[in-house]
């Protein structure tokens, strides 16, 4: 995906990153909505993805006291470590293969 943006360097994928920001600010707005939609899963069932601290743990991936230019590293960061998992990698040739995603 990175090579279809022009590489890691390239203005797309900086716009990329941009995008990304905007879309957990945006995302941040929400938060009390989609927070309790994992309170209510968390009360169904018992499951072992739940522990007593999940909820807490998801509402601060919204980091919503992060000032920009932090969260511009951090997203950095993210995307990095996506960038050069092979986890990543296996994905993307799995999506590829089953359904003809590159």
């Amino acid at each position: 995906m990175v090579e279809l943006m022009g590489g890691m360097e390239s203005d797309k994928f900086r716009y990329y990153k941009v995008l990304l920001m905007k879309g957990l600010r945006a995302a941040a707005k929400h938060r009390d909505s989609i927070v309790t939609l994992a309170e209510v899963a968390q009360c169904g069932p018992r499951l072992s993805c739940f522990t007593s601290n999940t909820v807490k743990q998801f509402q601060e991936r919204f980091l919503l006291q992060t000032p920009d230019d932090q969260l511009t590293l951090i997203i950095d960061s993210m995307v990095e470590g996506s960038v050069n998992s092979w986890t990543t990698k296996l994905y993307d040739q799995f999506q590829y293969l089953t359904n003809g995603i590159l």
